[in-house]
């Protein structure tokens, strides 16, 4: 479903997301309770903004048969990719 960004990354400023649906019927998505249009591909793409640090990126799909799909994520974002503090904790950001 999400092809950008991999989970864990560290990132300066806004963070886009990027992916890609399949199958559904009539689809509701939404990226960090933001409502995305898809394209005729299935492709997707939306900026969602950030404050630094720690942030989480939960991705739901809803089709009309109520059927639910979720992906959460967590990158790092801020001038280098740190955590209040100096801490570097890129590789414990991962969220499956």
């Amino acid at each position: 479903m999400i092809e950008v960004p991999p989970r864990g990354a560290r990132i300066d400023g806004p963070v886009h997301v990027v992916g890609r649906l399949s199958g559904g019927v009539a689809p509701v998505l939404e990226v960090a309770g933001q409502r995305v249009a898809r394209g005729p591909d299935g492709g997707f793409s939306v900026e969602v903004a950030t404050s630094g640090g720690l942030t989480r990126i939960v991705t739901t799909v809803t089709d009309e048969g109520a059927v639910v799909a979720e992906d959460r994520r967590a990158v790092v974002t801020g001038a280098r990719g740190q955590l209040e503090g100096g801490d570097d904790v890129a590789a414990r950001a991962v969220v499956d």
